[in-house]
């Protein structure tokens, strides 16, 4: 069953007495959650510090790497341009480009809007790197593969086509409309003492990401309480619908793995209790989770510190929404990355992100 009914002081008293342990546990040094209920924020809790060496304490508007998280609002600024008339779901999104694409392989005059928000579009999963040319992992639309690189190449797009740069656009249709005051796709100067600091396995700081400009993957620096804000806006537009200039992000598009969904930027879990629509976030040292029940309008948005935040993902999503949601919690493919940092060293792969501070 879902935490729906749960009285409010309860579901607070469940989270102060489990979460620190699971945050010992697990050597993650802070977590901050906000959860929302219709169109109000209904609490907000903060765990641990902001810097296992300094002690600071984690606050309500502490900022965390949303990683992910800036898919789903690339997606929405997308959408946006469709109902402009400037974009359009389903027309190769090559042809609003004048100048060639890294190596302009023949499949990316294959690739629409509608692919890259599914993760059908053939676009690798891993981050290219400023000169790499884009190699196609299989043929647009023919089946589901997450990537990372093809948002990219919609942010690219995107800042095209608007001719303006992408960071303040996205300010001026996102962020400022939803009051996300505490965000920005890009690093300001604020978040030198805002930000928390991101920690290794064994709970030691390491460098933060400061990037210069915006990447359509990852980028987004937030709070949970900012981003709760823009999920309410999705579920409010998703019953709007009906409008024929609307376009729903959340409806259903295809099928991608272990009964998951996915619609046009979030992934969709089928439950006895309604579909939750959601997305994860993760720059190797900070994990992150938002995920809602879009009938009933109850989501919850935390985020960790810690390159071993999504431990504790599946205990996160039970004491905040309830039921058992482990077919989001991706541990499998999580483990696959402590594999992957295993043998090459975290070092390496938190290079690949520090590569878009330049």
């Amino acid at each position: 069953m879902n935490n729906i009914s749960l009285p409010l002081d309860k579901l607070c008293e469940n989270l102060k007495s489990q979460v620190p342990p699971l945050l010992k546990k697990n050597n993650i040094p802070g977590l901050a959650l906000c959860m929302f209920k219709g169109d109000k924020i209904i609490l907000n809790l903060e765990f641990g510090v902001k810097n296992s060496q300094t002690k600071e304490p984690i606050d309500a508007r502490t900022v965390f790497e949303g990683a992910s998280f800036t898919k789903p609002m690339i997606g929405y600024a997308a959408l946006k341009l469709c109902q402009q008339g400037l974009l359009s779901l389903d027309k190769p999104l090559r042809s609003y480009l004048v100048a060639p694409y890294k190596g302009d392989p023949p499949l990316l005059e294959k690739v629409t809007l509608r692919h890259i928000l599914s993760h059908y579009s053939g676009f690798p999963e891993y981050m290219l790197g400023p000169l790499e040319p884009l190699m196609f992992a299989f043929y647009p639309g023919s089946k589901y593969g997450y990537s990372n690189s093809g948002f990219n190449y919609l942010a690219h797009v995107i800042e095209n086509l608007i001719e303006m740069p992408i960071a303040d656009y996205l300010k001026q249709t996102i962020l400022i409309p939803l009051q996300m005051n505490d965000s920005s796709f890009i690093w300001e100067p604020r978040y030198e003492s805002q930000a928390a600091t991101p920690h290794n396995r064994k709970g030691e700081p390491v460098e933060k990401w400061k990037p210069k400009k915006v990447v359509g993957a990852c980028s987004l620096h937030t709070t949970p309480t900012d981003f709760a804000k823009f999920m309410i806006s999705i579920i409010h537009q998703a019953k709007q619908s009906s409008n024929e200039q609307a376009i729903n992000m959340l409806d259903e598009q295809v099928s991608a793995e272990k009964g998951i969904f996915t619609s046009l930027g979030w992934g969709i879990e089928k439950t006895v209790q309604g579909d939750v629509f959601y997305h994860a976030g993760n720059t190797v040292t900070f994990k992150s989770m938002a995920a809602a029940f879009r009938e009933q309008e109850l989501g919850v948005v935390f985020m960790t510190n810690s390159i071993s935040g999504y431990h504790i993902f599946e205990n996160m999503l039970a004491l905040t929404l309830g039921g058992n949601h482990k077919a989001i919690s991706d541990i499998e493919e999580f483990d696959k990355e402590d594999l992957v940092i295993d043998a090459i060293g975290e070092n390496y792969l938190v290079n690949w992100w520090y590569a878009y501070s330049i």
